[in-house]
């Protein structure tokens, strides 16, 4: 999900039931243990655990958005040494618990897996990251409205055994509608796995304007976007973390339903390894430049073959980001991807 999708087109309006002051929102239970028993049968798929589970605008009858990734790429090398093997599996996914409002209470999660295949002993051979969060607007007062969220996450090797790669999430949202096509957004965010002081809660700040319809930007800390439509036919997006990745596309619409596109990502996945302290995080980083075809053969449903090539691969180790040291290089190798992603 895009961060330019944080912003629903239409007014920003929390669920309410009336009167001027903060409201509660109406009991869902029932939705939660629908949504519970979805997630449990769509296993390639575990949740959206950041600002887009609750702000990301949905379609009118969309309850349900899953996506799915399987890379493969060429075992190639690590410090030298042949791996077996190198890929990785990628889902997130949401679920809408009402849908009478813009703004909804949501269930999210996200799943990482990577297999590196590595004779390494420094570089675990399988590493994990997934989370899952639940999201509700709480109320609105004189034009404000307020946000909260709440997660748990695990990222580390030997899946779920390693008590210390267990990590919360949680965070506050506040914002306002300034005018029809301006938006402010203010977060505290607290995420036990963030690339950078993964310790404490960091606030952020996001402004969004629509200048027309070809021309949507956020700009904020730590995450900024744009995207530019030229022509009908061409999307040029950039979403920019400060803390986390960049990534850039262009996209080309062929005929209705069909896209060609190009793009650059930087990755990077920090990880709890087993016998290590909380302090010594393993870091995995790659670009990935790419280009391929997305297919929709029905509303709802598209299809995406993508192929390129992925360097700057690296390993480090340390607590932020910053101050890792550098333990293992990866050579750059060929790849390629196939995704689906569904909205019903």
């Amino acid at each position: 999900m895009n961060r330019h999708d944080r912003f629903p087109s239409r007014r920003v309006r929390p669920a309410e039931s009336g009167g001027t002051g903060f409201q509660p929102v109406v009991s869902v239970f029932r939705h939660i243990i629908f949504a519970f028993c979805l997630i449990l049968l769509t296993l390639t798929a575990s949740a959206q655990t950041d600002s887009d589970l609750l702000f990301a605008p949905w379609n009118t009858k969309t309850f349900l958005e899953l996506r799915s990734e399987a890379l493969f790429a060429n075992p190639g090398r690590i410090d030298g040494k042949s791996s077996d093997r190198f890929w990785q599996l990628s889902s997130q996914g949401r679920v809408r618990l009402d849908n009478s409002h813009e703004i909804n209470p949501s269930l999210g999660f996200n799943w990482f897996h990577l297999d590196t295949g590595s004779n390494d002993p420094r570089i675990p051979r399988q590493l994990d990251d997934t989370s899952v969060a639940f999201a509700t607007p709480i109320g609105s007062a004189d034009g404000w409205f307020a946000g909260i969220l709440a997660g748990l996450g695990y990222a580390g090797d030997n899946a779920f055994a390693n008590h210390r790669a267990y990590y919360g999430l949680g965070q506050f949202y506040v914002g306002r509608q300034l005018h029809p096509n301006e938006d402010l957004l203010i977060i505290l965010d607290y995420n036990g796995n963030r690339a950078f002081f993964p310790d404490i809660p960091l606030p952020g700040v996001a402004y969004h304007r629509k200048f027309s319809d070809n021309l949507d930007v956020v700009v904020g800390f730590p995450d900024s976007s744009v995207r530019w439509k030229p022509i009908d036919a061409l999307t040029l997006r950039a979403d920019i973390s400060m803390f986390s990745s960049v990534d850039l596309e262009a996209r080309y619409r062929v005929a209705k339903g069909l896209d060609l596109f190009a793009g650059l990502i930087d990755q990077e996945q920090p990880f709890y390894v087993d016998g290590e302290s909380r302090t010594h995080r393993l870091f995995f980083e790659q670009y990935r430049a790419q280009v391929g075809v997305a297919w929709e053969p029905l509303p709802g449903f598209q299809f995406q073959a993508t192929t390129g090539y992925l360097f700057g691969r690296q390993f480090s180790q340390g607590f932020n980001d910053f101050d890792a040291s550098k333990i293992a290089n990866l050579s750059d190798e060929p790849f390629v991807a196939l995704s689906l992603e569904l909205k019903f």
